[in-house]
């Protein structure tokens, strides 16, 4: 296996490298779901999920 996907690793701030598959869009997907996932299990309202996605995808954006 030639690892084809390293040219996809970043250095992080810490001077780790980040996996790929950290960057991917699944694992993007993924942590979406898990917040929601997360706020329907606490019973919240739909803006309550609407705001804890909005500090996510803010999260992301500075994380790019």
């Amino acid at each position: 296996m030639i690892d084809v996907y390293s040219a996809l690793a970043r250095p992080a701030e810490n001077g780790r490298e980040t996996p790929a598959a950290e960057i991917s869009i699944d694992a993007w997907v993924a942590r979406l779901e898990r917040v929601v996932v997360s706020e329907c299990e606490k019973g919240v309202t739909a803006a309550s999920v609407k705001a804890a996605m909005d500090r996510v995808l803010d999260q992301m954006h500075r994380e790019t």
